[in-house]
């Protein structure tokens, strides 16, 4: 097990600017969100359904209420295109004159008889729904829920009743699912298949030409892109939101110097971590709770998880790993069909010690999971969650950590000789604040014999004056 773990940053990230305070001079390390990582399959878990009527029907209930509270945004002038996707709890955060009009809506299209086909299609023998399938039925029933629901803003003095989408018909409207429908009656396997695949193109083309309008961005979102957005805002229904901080136990390959190391003009920092359980730990100063005064902050301590590299990215069979809602709530609007009958899904709250548990199980090892293409990185990380929002800014997310675990700072084969000054400088301010003598700066260089990047002592610092900018022998 090694003594030391290496993190990668650019020389601008390390020391700030007017707008932002450095990590070195902050002593923080900055918690990153999965969709800011350069995998784009970052704690991914290949979705798919399978569920009977009851869930079915629960999860077109919750397409019309995340479209209502979408709509709502788009309505009142907001940004959605920067808004995360709404995860809805409850009939929470609308016009007081929506919830009832909503229920009555949720009625009419779910007794529709394209939305009662497609239901039966899917939950037939509780068969295997990729997500790519689910998004094609989705994207064909959108202009129906889109044109029920602006009817509820027409009613309540939101919209004009002349808005464009309720002078459709509703025959209109279903026009796209109708089609899915003849194009894939009495097909299955492989040649079902292909007709998704051609309904989808069909899609897409009838949305470039809705796209070459040039309505505007929030439109587009609301109206072409819906679906998927429904569709990856499914994942934040399974899990927490987490952030990660990475590191990796070598700092010795050159490929990763030009990655990671802003193309060996950046520096690496050497961190000594504590040791428990044989578990490799840092402490940091971090979000605890939330108070009457707002966020309360104390002392932790988090641990770091090897990353596995791995060619299959785990599972998750969504009906079964609802994980972010409380059992009442579950089996109230997930599970229950409203009278009394309780979904097969159900089956899994039956020994709820042991759900949780291999549902804890199964998220850790879907965000320390990566695919064997980044096997190199050798990689470890610093893995923050929690129940509550206390993580969603990303100043909350600047973790302050001690200046003892920073053993070091390995400047890259091409750190420019000023950006080492600066960096020289906050350190020995460091120093000073900290009383700290002995922190080390080392110099990369290219080993010839081994073809590796290596590193050696290139100066000392001290809280001592005296001590200095004093060199150290090689």
């Amino acid at each position: 097990m090694t003594d030391f773990l290496y993190r990668f940053r650019s020389v601008e990230r390390l020391l700030g600017d007017n707008e932002r305070t450095g990590e070195l001079e902050g002593q923080y390390i900055y918690f990153a969100s999965p969709e800011q990582l350069n995998d784009p399959l970052e704690g991914y878990r290949e979705l798919f359904f399978s569920g009977d009527n009851i869930v079915w029907s629960s999860l077109f209930k919750y397409y019309i209420r995340c479209l209502a509270f979408r709509s709502v945004q788009y309505l009142t002038g907001q940004d959605i295109s920067a808004i995360p996707f709404p995860i809805i709890r409850a009939q929470e955060n609308v016009p007081a004159e929506i919830p009832e009009k909503l229920d009555k809506t949720i009625e009419i299209f779910l007794n529709n008889e394209n939305v009662i086909k497609f239901i039966d299609n899917l939950s037939s023998s509780e068969r295997r729904v990729t997500k790519h399938e689910l998004l094609v039925h989705l994207r064909s029933l959108h202009l129906y829920a889109f044109h029920l629901v602006t009817k509820i803003f027409a009613e309540i003095g939101l919209v004009p009743h002349d808005t464009k989408i309720l002078e459709l018909t509703e025959e209109e409207c279903l026009r796209s699912s109708t089609g899915l429908l003849a194009a894939t009656k009495n097909l299955d396997g492989s040649e079902y298949e292909l007709a998704v695949y051609a309904a989808d193109g069909k899609q897409f083309l009838r949305n470039y030409a809705i796209y070459k309008s040039g309505d505007s961005s929030n439109w587009h979102k609301i109206s072409l892109n819906f679906a998927d957005d429904f569709i990856e805002g499914l994942k934040e229904l399974t899990h927490e939101k987490w952030y990660t901080a990475c590191f990796m136990d070598s700092c010795s390959n050159s490929s990763i110097w030009g990655s990671y190391g802003d193309n060996h003009a950046g520096v690496c920092m050497k961190f000594k971590p504590s040791t428990s359980n044989e578990m490799k730990l840092l402490p940091f100063h971090i979000p605890i709770g939330i108070g009457n005064n707002g966020k309360l902050w104390g002392d932790s301590v988090l641990h770091f998880h090897k990353v596995k590299y791995e060619g299959n990215a785990p599972e998750l069979d969504f009906f079964r790993t609802i994980g972010i809602f409380s059992r009442p709530e579950l089996e109230k609007n997930w599970y229950s069909d409203g009278n009394g009958n309780l979904s097969s899904c159900a089956d899994v709250l039956r020994d709820d010690v042991n759900w949780r548990k291999n549902y804890w199980d199964r998220r850790q090892e879907s965000i320390t999971t990566k695919m064997p293409d980044w096997i190199n990185e050798n990689e470890y990380r610093l893995i923050l969650d929690s129940s509550l929002s206390i993580f969603d800014s990303e100043k909350d997310r600047c973790l302050k950590y001690e200046f003892s675990s920073l053993e070091g700072i390995i400047f890259g084969i091409k750190t420019p000789p000023e950006d080492k000054y600066k960096v020289l400088k906050t350190v020995e301010a460091l120093c000073d604040k900290n009383k700290r003598d002995g922190f080390q700066f080392y110099q990369a260089y290219h080993d010839a014999e081994t073809k590796t990047i290596k590193y050696r002592p290139l100066i000392s610092v001290s809280c001592d004056p005296s001590e200095k900018g004093q060199p150290t022998l090689d």
